[in-house]
């Protein structure tokens, strides 16, 4: 990928993120980061390892790195 796409890619997702909808995006993936591991962490002990407990972790981890490389191309175009 060339300096020019590299910089393109972040002004589109920058652009995005400073959108009504981007916002609205952002929110709810934050409100679904939250709530799996809310979820996580209100599991009983010895639940963590079941499929419940595998479940809550996907949910945040997954959202988690979403909104991180979302972050992190934008940083980097700059």
């Amino acid at each position: 990928m060339t300096d020019e796409e590299i910089k393109l890619k972040a002004d589109y997702l920058k652009s995005m993120m400073q959108s009504p909808g981007g916002a609205l995006l952002l929110k709810h993936i934050e409100e679904e980061i939250k709530d799996g591991w809310e979820r996580f962490i209100a599991l009983p002990v010895d639940k963590k390892t079941s499929k419940a407990a595998y479940d809550a972790q996907a949910r945040y981890a997954v959202l988690r790195d979403l909104k991180d490389w979302i972050l992190s191309e934008i940083k980097i175009g700059q």
